[in-house]
């Protein structure tokens, strides 16, 4: 209740401000506040109240895991926007129908498939799971920001060389996060990491499709001027305020060819500014990737029990640990203060 009811009201704020209500005004506020604050009170409660916690904090105790958890998120993240604004920027731009719109987005799918599976075998011979999110990262960072030089010309070289590079960023990110998060963790948490990482992914998923529209949305408003002067104080406010996803319907209503050049551009400048944004949360990425530590993968194969009465044999020796290791604190600095005496 507390995790998706904040993630609703936080998407929902971000989604309402500057399009249906103003940034500053108390529905977009308190829904984005609100939302903070359930999210925050959701990780308060798996870390002191869960008895068999969803997310234990553990997974995320450690700043290896810190930076293999990031990387999956930036990964989903900056994927969706790729797979989301490449069809709107293909079909409303570039005028291809959505059967060639398709087609081209296969341009990007292919060398991601293929990079997927040549990481499975890679891992497999080298078990260095941090190279191929390094040269993911990398390769992501450097794809998307090509994407930030798309015109309204219809350039073959650019749509097919710089979705390669972003497609060969994507593959090896699908299973490397994952890897890296299990290698550092006790077997009998292998699965709460795997479902804790879907969780971030789809987190990653809604935040990025919300965040995009925003700031193509905004793009759009931010030129309501330009558009006003050149269709008309109605249809230009019409275009301005109108979603992208219907941006091609209301362009058939425009009088003529000029009109039509001056909407494509205003968008490109729209989605220009959306690719920088991703471009720097790819970079982000990048730099928390490099927390991330090395470490063998075993190749024993190991049992793991499931169910509530493993979970609380989980618990009762996580608390045994943290007993201890409080114990061994107190000892240290009664250690300390005997010398100072």
């Amino acid at each position: 209740m507390l995790m998706i009811g904040g993630t609703i009201c936080f998407i929902m704020g971000l989604d309402s401000g500057g399009v249906t209500h103003a940034w500053d005004s108390a529905y977009t506020l308190c829904l984005i506040i609100f939302g903070i604050f359930q999210i925050v009170l959701f990780w308060v409660y798996e870390w002191r109240f869960a008895r068999y916690p969803l997310m234990p904090i553990r997974l995320i105790s450690s700043l290896s895991n810190v930076g293999a958890f990031s990387a999956a998120f930036v990964h989903a993240f900056v994927f969706v926007a790729h797979t989301f604004y490449l069809p709107v920027y293909f079909q409303v731009v570039l005028d291809a129908s959505p059967l060639v719109s398709g087609a081209l987005t296969l341009i990007l799918v292919i060398p991601l498939s293929i990079m997927s599976s040549g990481t499975g075998f890679f891992l497999k011979k080298t078990s260095n799971f941090r190279a191929t999110i390094w040269f993911g990262l990398a390769l992501l960072t450097l794809g998307t920001g090509l994407f930030i030089d798309f015109d309204t010309k219809r350039v073959w070289w650019k749509i097919v060389v710089f979705q390669i590079l972003a497609g060969i960023g994507v593959g090896p990110l699908f299973q490397s996060p994952l890897i890296a998060i299990q290698s550092h963790l006790k077997a009998h948490d292998s699965a709460a990491a795997a479902s804790g990482l879907n969780f971030f992914k789809n987190l990653a998923t809604a935040l990025s499709v919300a965040i995009g529209g925003i700031l193509v949305q905004n793009g759009l408003i931010s030129n309501e001027g330009t558009l006003q002067q050149t269709l008309g104080d109605e249809l230009g406010t019409r275009v301005a305020h109108t979603t992208f996803a219907s941006l091609s319907e209301v362009m058939k209503l425009l009088p003529d060819q000029a009109a039509v050049d001056v909407v494509k551009e205003t968008l490109t400048l729209a989605l220009r500014n959306t690719w920088i944004f991703y471009t720097a949360i790819a970079g982000l990425g990048l730099a928390l990737s490099f927390f991330i530590t090395e470490k063998e993968l075993s190749a024993t194969h190991e049992e793991v029990k499931t169910g509530l009465a493993e979970e609380e044999r989980v618990r009762l020796e996580d608390k045994q640990e943290r007993l201890q290791r409080r114990m061994k604190r107190e000892g240290a600095e009664q250690a300390v203060a005997m010398q100072e005496v």
